[in-house]
């Protein structure tokens, strides 16, 4: 069953996801928004997975709905990235590292579903430390809080050493995995309910503007630019503190709005938009150059004022995306488990 207001915190996740992919690299808006937008999808992630404890089931379910659609949608972007001028990949080399290392490919201007293969690492290892039983020892948080550690050594070592990524973003999993369980325990406890019916409305507004403003103060101005997809957190505390503030904010946001069709629309469709808005980003940069006579790029050198409406431009362009994803991909999903059944 379906919770409206989580669809709702996910679609306002999802719109900032978009802003945040227009807006200039290290301006207040983008340093805003990237202090807790991704945390807050994993964490949202966790509070709607569904484990049945079946492990070879649920891995496989976790490729289906995740991986496989992640290369459907690299098949996607190269016949996109070919179509429309200026668009063709320059390396070949580049865009197979991209696609098969770094799972980000950003030359065939899909690059924001790193989201999606992320997400199956994130479950693959969840479940698998599920599978991990010692009697009266909490593993999975011992684990996971280890993972999380161990992220942020990666960056000091990959920074220090000049050394590249770890494949498959395995150095971002390992911190968001701890999002993910969060979201996961919040499920197991009920807790998701209870933050439904916390104070009346005034209270709640109050809490909301306390954990903005901790957000802010913490998060754009204390830590400056983060980045979860290249695993930089700057400093740690004021990562987690700027993440989880600004996660509550939301979250307790969309407890108040309730219900409101457009926004759970995208809520409740935020993995297949998710997916593709990143070429729509593309397509209106593209326009706007044409329009102007001069060239603009995403998350570069486009005006707040036009990033809102390339905002509402892709929001717009999105509408259909579930559809086609279900009519595509669905069936390509379809396909693979009917051949592997």
């Amino acid at each position: 069953m379906r919770i409206k207001w989580i669809d709702i915190a996910k679609g306002l996740g999802l719109y900032l996801v978009v802003l945040g992919h227009l807006v200039k690299y290290g301006s207040p808006v983008f340093n805003w928004i990237f202090s807790f937008h991704m945390p807050l999808f994993f964490l949202v992630s966790g509070i709607t997975f569904n484990y049945s404890g079946n492990y070879l089931f649920s891995i496989k379910k976790t490729l289906k709905n995740l991986v496989i659609p992640y290369f459907a949608i690299v098949i996607f972007g190269i016949i996109i990235s070919f179509i429309v001028p200026t668009w063709t990949p320059l390396s070949l080399k580049r865009s197979l590292l991209e696609v098969f290392y770094y799972v980000q490919p950003e030359s065939l201007h899909v690059g924001q579903i790193w989201f999606l293969f992320a997400l199956a690492m994130v479950q693959i290892i969840f479940i698998s430390i599920r599978e991990i039983k010692i009697k009266n020892i909490k593993v999975e948080f011992v684990v996971i809080i280890s993972f999380s550690i161990g992220a942020l050594f990666l960056k000091y070592f990959e920074t220090k050493f000049h050394l590249p990524n770890l494949p498959f973003k395995l150095d971002t999993v390992f911190m968001a995995i701890l999002f993910f369980y969060i979201g996961f325990i919040i499920k197991e406890k009920n807790l998701a309910e209870r933050m439904n019916h916390v104070g009346n409305k005034y209270l709640r507004l109050i809490f909301i503007v306390i954990a903005l403003l901790l957000n802010i103060y913490v998060g754009p101005i204390l830590n400056s630019t983060i980045n979860m997809a290249a695993n930089n957190y700057n400093h740690a505390i004021f990562f987690f503190i700027s993440s989880f503030s600004g996660i509550f904010a939301i979250l307790l946001l969309s407890t108040l709005i309730k219900e409101n069709k457009f926004i759970e629309f995208y809520g409740k469709n935020s993995l297949s938009i998710f997916s593709i808005h990143s070429v729509f980003l593309y397509l209106f940069s593209y326009c706007l150059g044409l329009a102007f006579a001069t060239h603009f790029s995403i998350m570069n050198n486009i005006s707040l004022t036009y990033c809102f409406i390339g905002s509402l431009f892709v929001c717009v362009l999105s509408i259909p995306i579930p559809k086609i994803y279900g009519l595509s991909v669905g069936k390509l999903i379809n396909l693979f488990t009917k051949k592997n059944s």
